[in-house]
């Protein structure tokens, strides 16, 4: 029975060191995909990411490890014991982090089709078929993104400009 828990915590362990160490090389690659969906049973938030998996093999490993120092318990006990914490490990991390942190992205991210007509500012000049930099505002937060001008134009910082299109991520601008 320990040589299972020791496994469980293990592989948890390793779960998430790999799944750390694969995010930041994927992310600074750019290598990624997204999915539009619902959501599992109509919850945006699926419960079984790759954060809330690790959570739970690594504690429930761990509190089997723990519990069956009590010499008195049955094995029956332990399993019982160590799942109902894993559970609990993983329901808060659910609840308290994860929900959270979806819905305060949700609500300060704005869609880019939504930001052509808007108005900013160039906060780095943008020079002839160069890119500088603007920064916006929406629902009082300030926002900052690259920019080129559209055409042959050019902006100095300070000019006020209009958001034209956006294509991966670079905003086009052109005077007001």
């Amino acid at each position: 029975m320990t040589s299972f828990f020791y496994i469980l915590f293990g592989v948890g362990a390793l779960y998430t060191i790999v799944t750390f160490l694969l995010g930041q090389l994927l992310d600074f690659m750019d290598f990624d995909a997204d999915f539009d969906d619902e959501g599992l049973f109509n919850m945006h938030v699926s419960p079984f990411k790759p954060m809330i998996i690790a959570a739970f093999l690594t504690s429930f490993g761990g509190f089997g490890l723990i519990f069956q120092h009590k010499k008195d318990w049955h094995s029956m006990q332990i399993i019982t014991a160590a799942l109902l914490a894993a559970l609990a490990i993983a329901a808060v991390l659910y609840y308290f982090v994860l929900v959270p942190l979806h819905r305060v992205q949700n609500t300060s991210a704005v869609e880019q089709k939504n930001l052509i007509g808007q108005r900013a500012k160039v906060t780095l000049s943008i020079k002839e078929k160069k890119f500088g930099k603007i920064s916006y505002t929406v629902g009082g937060n300030i926002y900052s993104a690259p920019a080129k001008a559209l055409g042959d134009k050019e902006f100095i910082a300070g000019e006020e400009v209009i958001i034209i299109d956006i294509q991966k991520n670079v905003f086009f601008v052109d005077k007001i």
